[in-house]
């Protein structure tokens, strides 16, 4: 027998050309990555006898594993602590729950303390071991609208300095993939185009942009707007703002909290048909959409006594809401996979488009590694039991602790 070669075996659970077949794919442990796709469950002369493990069955549902766009921490640290401990306790934590992959986020700090966590985030970049990837950090700030700042820390908030901006991309050395700023700050523009090319995709958040400064964002290379509906300028009929470019316009993803918290279902609803919903189920794009879940998670989940927190900041859980002490939501408690069951029980949203959303469309705007049912896919999967509970991640072919089984232990 083989110990260098697992079979993982499933319904694909996915909106693409697979969605509902039952397949077995075959990893190769030393590369983690896919070796081979069989129909079914496998023939015994490949998928059995020559493979050390099996994983799942003609019940079990198997999908490409989460990535997280926008998530600042868990179980009492915050990724702005800027230390080995708080990316590594993170990204563990967060695997359990189905995230393969995700952007280190960093709230708007000192100067010093973001370049501190910049430097920490850097050398986590592409490391596969226990725990979720680190595929790039998203500096959420410090080019944020003072009005907008949500539970961003006041003091923090700049206006846009192009000297600043390249000292951070300079300490980064190309780990950031995502910035999200305001475009409507005086100079924030020519500060897009430089992070453009950069290779850094630009997220329009804690602004309070008008419909025509949005449109202008996007003239300068903005592609993705930061937990819409939330620390923006809302909806009105005579002046639509951010959230009206969000809706209406086709380059930009709309990041999205389905937590019932942020965003109303009714208005999640709305989100998922106009930037979800593909007018052409099963045309050759299926699966790459324009809303992609993220979980703005915090250092509140499943925090010890006294450790939920925003950076700096202590914040409250109360019937799964982050608050600041005045009642301002800070973040959430979310995880990925019950970000995808938020989009499925409260929209038209499929489980399998659901699971895209925080899949495939996150992946496909920052380029990260994503668990294929294709030869040479990286291995980052999860596995779903019979009865739709999570059963066991994969990152890079190896198993994670999932929530599930650890609390069997």
């Amino acid at each position: 027998m083989s110990s260098s070669r697992w079979a993982l075996s499933g319904r694909w659970g996915v909106d693409d050309a697979r969605c509902g077949e039952l397949l077995t794919l075959v990893v190769d442990r030393a590369s983690g990555r896919v070796e081979e796709v069989l129909s079914g469950l496998g023939s015994s002369a490949n998928a059995g006898d020559l493979c050390e493990q099996r994983h799942g069955g003609e019940t079990s549902i198997l999908a490409p594993g989460y990535v997280d766009l926008h998530v600042h921490g868990a179980a009492g640290f915050d990724f702005a602590d800027g230390s080995d401990e708080a990316f590594s306790v993170i990204c563990r934590h967060h695997a359990r729950f189905g995230t393969t992959a995700l952007c280190a986020t960093i709230l708007a700090s000192s100067p010093e303390a973001t370049l501190r966590a910049i430097e920490v985030g850097r050398q986590k970049l592409g490391l596969v071991g226990r725990g979720a990837r680190v595929v790039g950090l998203h500096l959420e700030g410090p080019f944020l609208a003072p009005e907008r700042a949500g539970a961003q820390p006041p003091e923090h908030l700049r206006a846009p300095d192009p000297l600043l901006l390249e000292e951070l991309l300079a300490a980064a050395a190309g780990g950031i993939s995502l910035m999200t700023l305001a475009p409507e700050l005086p100079g924030a523009l020519p500060l897009v185009e430089r992070l453009v090319d950069a290779g850094v995709v630009v997220s329009m958040g804690h602004s309070s942009a008008t419909y025509e400064q949005a449109c202008a964002g996007i003239a300068a290379g903005c592609r993705l707007g930061t937990h819409a509906f939330n620390a923006m300028r809302g909806l009105h009929h005579r002046e639509p703002g951010l959230a009206g470019a969000l809706l209406t316009r086709d380059e930009l993803v709309a990041e999205v909290i389905a937590d019932g918290q942020h965003v109303a279902a009714p208005v999640l609803e709305i989100l998922w048909r106009l930037k979800g919903q593909r007018s052409e189920p099963g045309a050759a794009d299926v699966g790459h959409g324009k809303l992609a879940l993220i979980t703005d998670c915090t250092a509140a989940l499943d925090a010890p006594a006294g450790g939920a927190r925003l950076g700096n900041t202590s914040v409250q859980v109360n019937d799964g809401a982050v608050r600041l002490p005045d009642g301002t939501l800070a973040g959430s408690a979310l995880t990925m996979e019950r970000a995808v069951s938020g989009l499925a029980t409260m929209t038209s949203a499929s489980w399998e488009a659901a699971r895209g959303a925080a899949s495939r469309t996150p992946a496909a705007l920052i380029d990260a590694p994503l668990g294929g049912a294709e030869v040479g896919a990286v291995a980052d999967l999860v596995l779903y039991d019979g009865e739709g509970a999570l059963e066991q991640v994969f990152i890079g072919g190896a198993p994670q602790l999932a929530a599930r089984e650890e609390e069997k232990r």
